[in-house]
């Protein structure tokens, strides 16, 4: 799978404990918030459910985990990773992208499969 996505695929538990693959593609902050960006790596491109998911990093008990971000915070995080993805394409369009100076670019060997959760809000403050 690794050959079809990429280097950068994480495995995330949901609150049933479903597991989801995925292939991060960007960061942004946000405020003091982090975002992650990912494409589904487990289900084809054109698949209904295909698309991007946008979570906000949370730390719970030392350990990364994830939130889905809500409503009124979605459209400004929204906005963000347009705004990272355009300039990414403009520099890539004006050949001034170098794999090499930028860290979601990893060498193909360095593929680490990591094991995260995602919790609804809810979860995060008990």
């Amino acid at each position: 799978m690794s050959e079809d996505y990429g280097n950068d695929l994480v495995t995330i538990a949901d609150e049933k404990g479903e597991e989801y693959t995925m292939e991060h593609i960007a960061t942004a902050d946000v405020g003091e918030d982090v975002y992650m960006a990912f494409l589904p790596a487990d289900i084809p491109t054109d698949h209904e459910n295909y698309g991007l998911i946008i979570l906000r990093v949370v730390d719970l008990d030392g350990e990364m985990s994830f939130v889905i971000p809500e409503e009124d915070e979605m459209a400004i995080v929204h906005m963000r990773f347009i705004e990272l993805f355009e300039d990414e394409f403009d520099d890539m369009q004006d050949g001034e992208f170098d794999e090499d100076e930028d860290e979601d670019y990893e060498d193909e060997d360095d593929e680490e499969d990591l094991e995260l959760g995602v919790y609804e809000e809810e979860d995060e403050i008990d």
